[in-house]
């Protein structure tokens, strides 16, 4: 009897088990997932400071650059964070002669290919422009290929880190050679009627910004004019997304925001002096200023970074941080820890209930049989 009982409780156990338990399990990563997880990592892009073509006599005077950060007060629930730069060169023509000269600024675009003759080229347009001076300037653009490939061959964990530390050297000659103007004969031969040339009038491919391009990092070169013995200025503004790091998918709290940032194409100048960039950092505390490469300060309560004279890649941070107990906390209260404790706690309820009844039945046979009973309870 005592046998058929036991079994009797093992299979009470294992229907508890399947109903109640899958029923608890099944609640219990429905609420963890109702209750909602987040990424814990987001790749970024990088700022890339202007090149100009070779065989010139440009100084780079002075660059201004201001990077802003807008205030966000759920900026940290976010995967995304874009930081606007702007930035001022001020060109300088050293040379008694008008200087022609290609810029080069490098960006990421939505790009698509389109196929043009010599004739329809003339008014072809790009969709970039930048400022010389008060003159707005079309750019014709150059691929140098997708985020992800360049990322692929690079040494660098995230395509950010790979923008920063490219060598943009050759890309800006490829270009320029393409579609640089860069001396009065070239100007000429841009500008002058070249119907009987056929080489010259053979359809040939342009990219230009379109919504449904593919996503390419680009060179854009500009043609500008720099008179002789005078300055020109050079307006870009561009963004630039910060990497995304968060220490638990269960929480947003601890997550951080780098911005790379990289002014070795400045090199490719005659001279180049004078770089400052000043960053305008947000007041708001989940975006507090974390670190950088560049010496930092607070000003009137908001922070800003002055890095000059320099070529190197440099980043900084904002955001907030998490101590690893405090991680270790967030992921025993919403993960998978949480999901753990609760399978134990029900496996021991679903043990204990057939426990108790097999333990009233034994109770009441032995009762029944008078073994275990004291003799004094007879009488």
């Amino acid at each position: 009897m005592s046998g058929r009982i036991y079994s009797l409780a093992l299979i009470l156990c294992a229907i508890f088990s399947l109903t109640f338990g899958t029923k608890t399990a099944l609640a219990a990563e429905s609420a963890t997932a109702s209750a909602g997880t987040y990424p814990v990592f987001s790749d970024g892009t990088a700022a890339v400071e202007i090149g100009i073509s070779a065989g010139n006599e440009i100084l780079m005077e002075n660059e201004n650059m201001t990077v802003t950060i807008p205030n966000d007060k759920h900026a940290f629930e976010n995967e995304d964070l874009t930081a606007y730069t702007h930035a001022e060169y001020e060109l300088y023509n050293s040379d008694a002669l008008t200087a022609y000269a290609a810029v080069a600024v490098i960006r990421l675009l939505k790009v698509e290919t389109v196929n043009l003759t010599a004739e329809e080229a003339k008014s072809f347009v790009s969709g970039e422009t930048i400022m010389a001076g008060d003159s707005a300037v079309s750019g014709r653009i150059y691929a140098i290929g997708s985020p992800e490939k360049i990322k692929e061959e690079s040494a660098y964990d995230t395509c950010a880190e790979a923008m920063a530390n490219l060598n943009y050297e050759a890309y800006i000659d490829e270009a320029v050679a393409k579609y640089g103007i860069t001396s009065l004969s070239s100007y000429e031969r841009a500008t002058i009627d070249i119907g009987k040339n056929v080489l010259e009038n053979q359809p040939a491919d342009y990219l230009r910004v379109s919504e449904n391009g593919e996503e390419k990092l680009c060179v854009v070169v500009y043609n500008i004019e720099v008179p002789a013995m005078d300055s020109l200025t050079l307006t870009v503004d561009n963004e630039v997304k910060g990497v995304m790091k968060r220490p638990t998918k269960y929480s947003p709290e601890g997550t951080s925001y780098s911005f790379y940032f990289t002014g070795s194409p400045l090199s490719t100048f005659y001279g180049a002096s004078g770089e400052s960039y000043v960053f305008n950092l947000p007041k708001v505390k989940t975006l507090e200023f974390l670190n950088s490469d560049a010496p930092y300060y607070l000003d009137n309560n908001i922070y800003s970074a002055r890095f000059k004279g320099a070529f190197a890649p440099f980043s900084f941070t904002v955001g907030t941080e998490l101590t690893a107990e405090e991680v270790k906390e967030i992921n025993a209260e919403h993960g998978s820890m949480k999901k753990i404790i609760g399978v134990i706690d029900i496996v021991i309820l679903i043990l204990i209930i057939p426990a108790a009844v097999y333990i009233v039945v034994e109770i009441r046979k032995r009762r029944a049989s008078g073994i275990g009973m004291d003799r004094k309870n007879y009488f």
